[in-house]
């Protein structure tokens, strides 16, 4: 999957949905992501870059509070886009194959 970047407080973050990002969205929600609302998306988002990141070796020290707090809704709403995109283009290159 494509990986995005998350900008808060002028520094950029990797955001990438991992097999870790959906282990932690369950973690802090109790349910597998469905991604249907905002706040799924913002806690989603949130364990990408948290995943992201410890994968990479870099310091995310935001509480999911502390990104909601840091993220604002446009910025929120072009990583969803670039993930929907990256998720057609995937299926476009699936069917591809076939």
């Amino acid at each position: 999957m494509t990986k995005f970047e998350v900008n808060i407080d002028g520094k950029v973050y990797p955001c990438k949905s991992t097999m870790g990002a959906l282990l932690r969205f369950k973690e802090e929600t109790g349910r597998d992501p469905q991604l249907t609302s905002t706040s799924d998306m913002c806690v989603f988002i949130w364990c990408c870059a948290k995943s992201a990141c410890a994968r990479e070796g870099i310091d995310f020290p935001f509480t999911l509070m502390d990104f909601a707090d840091a993220v604002d809704e446009d910025q929120l709403l072009a990583v969803i886009q670039l993930m929907v995109e990256g998720q057609q283009e995937q299926k476009k290159m699936t069917m591809e194959k076939r």
